[in-house]
């Protein structure tokens, strides 16, 4: 198989951390397109020395990671290549999160994500056999971060997106992290005039917190169903996997009972139970508010 890798370095200081898994790629046939917005002699230096023929690109610094790869996506010709693998530096969390049933810390989003991807030369050879045995699959991500939980600022913005790409599906799992495998198949909608830079340019209007880089975050991933292909999960073995929905099927389940939580730009204290929301306060500091405004529904929000 011919393998496209699209490297996005952001963060330079962790080069070194990168390319000791990429070096797991030695064994095969592959292309290196590197992004950045920063220019670094030194980084370039190193990618040079560990492959050569490293394609460098400058990018504008919009998008995150999102526009890099799609304008990556629109110079190459995806017919020369079999699979895609998308990496991205990414900064360390600054507090534990939680996403997917798990709790994150510092660099475990990130490790987690190419760890599953290109974590051993045995991880690589895996995953492309999927691809090679499986002509359905499109795309191969880290199950603990393929999720559904969405920002409620982007659902109405990811709906008109997909509507307006012509992608017809009712998936809305999605890749949080935006690091995979996938086939160049499930791209093709790319490489339109649909998509271009203006859209990556500062927030949405209509939206208070969203923007046109987390819709994309979404729909590379919701795309795969769209264009006929399905997502296969890796990164834990069957008997972790059913643990792990399990686990996070009972969170769900206490947190639609009983959950206490802050969102939003200000922080409101907002109270669960049995899936109706109670908000007590607007932020920090504030006074509880008497009853709380119910709203009908689960949390998520």
């Amino acid at each position: 198989m011919r393998l496209l890798v699209h490297f996005h370095l952001y963060y330079h200081d962790q080069l070194e951390w990168f390319l000791l898994r990429l070096a797991n790629l030695s064994g095969c046939d592959y292309d290196l397109v590197v992004t950045y917005v920063e220019d670094r002699p030194e980084s370039r230096m190193a990618l040079a020395a560990f492959k050569p023929d490293t394609r460098f690109v400058p990018v504008e610094n919009i998008g995150y990671d999102i526009w890099p790869f799609i304008q990556v996506v629109k110079s190459v010709d995806l017919a020369r290549y079999d699979c895609v693998l998308k990496i991205h530096t990414k900064a360390p969390l600054k507090e534990t999160i939680h996403l997917g049933g798990r709790r994150l810390r510092d660099c475990m989003w990130r490790d987690n994500l190419v760890e599953s991807l290109i974590g051993s030369p045995e991880t690589v050879l895996s995953n492309l056999r999927t691809f090679c045995e499986d002509p359905r699959v499109g795309m191969v991500c880290d199950v603990r971060f393929y999720i559904t939980e969405e920002f409620r600022e982007d659902v109405q913005a990811l709906d008109r997106e997909l509507e307006r790409l012509g992608l017809k599906t009712g998936e809305r799992r999605f890749c949080a992290g935006t690091m995979f495998m996938i086939r160049p198949e499930a791209l093709g909608y790319l490489k339109s005039g649909l998509v271009g830079p203006e859209m990556f340019r500062g927030k949405m209007s209509s939206h208070s917190a969203g923007s046109m880089a987390h819709v994309y975050e979404r729909v590379l991933s919701i795309a795969v169903p769209g264009c006929g292909y399905t997502v296969q999960t890796v990164g834990y073995s069957e008997g972790k996997k059913l643990r792990y929905f399990a686990r996070l099927k009972c969170s769900s389940l206490l947190k639609f009972v009983f959950s206490l939580e802050r969102k939003g730009e200000h922080k409101a204290k907002f109270m669960t139970v049995f899936g109706f929301r109670f908000q007590l306060d607007d932020g920090p500091g504030t006074r509880c508010r008497p009853g709380g405004r119910k709203r009908r529904g689960t949390s998520r929000g």
